[in-house]
């Protein structure tokens, strides 16, 4: 049968924690900045987390971390935790620090509990 989309929203987003937001560092990023104010609006979201990944950090042509900040417009966030952090999926860097972030910040405080905006950057961690 045809599922709606809000239905979708309302069974994923309910018991929702945190939010992990992958964008494509090589990207333009309108789309996923309009996808990402859409789903900070979600009032199921409210009190989730944002994870930030910026994936494809090591390809040419990758944007910085401080683009990606400005182009998204993560400054603006207000009364959430948040982080973006740099990645390659491909080159298996970030990811785990990312999720270990993560992982602290849900067990520190359930998402029910109000909490001080977070603002932090990761830098990109050399091979080896």
């Amino acid at each position: 049968g045809h599922v709606s989309s809000c239905e979708v929203k309302q069974s994923c987003f309910a018991k929702a924690e945190a939010v992990a937001f992958v964008v494509d560092s090589t990207a333009d990023l309108r789309e996923a900045q309009s996808m990402l104010r859409e789903l900070l609006a979600e009032e199921e979201l409210r009190s989730c987390r944002l994870l930030v990944l910026a994936n494809k950090q090591d390809e040419s042509g990758a944007k910085s971390l401080e683009e990606i900040d400005r182009r998204l417009e993560l400054q603006k966030i207000r009364g959430r935790r948040w982080i973006l952090h740099a990645a390659s999926a491909a080159q298996g860097f970030g990811v785990e620090e990312s999720l270990e972030w993560l992982r602290e910040e849900l067990k520190d405080a359930p998402p029910e509990t109000p909490t001080p905006t977070k603002r932090a950057r990761l830098t990109r961690r050399g091979g080896g």
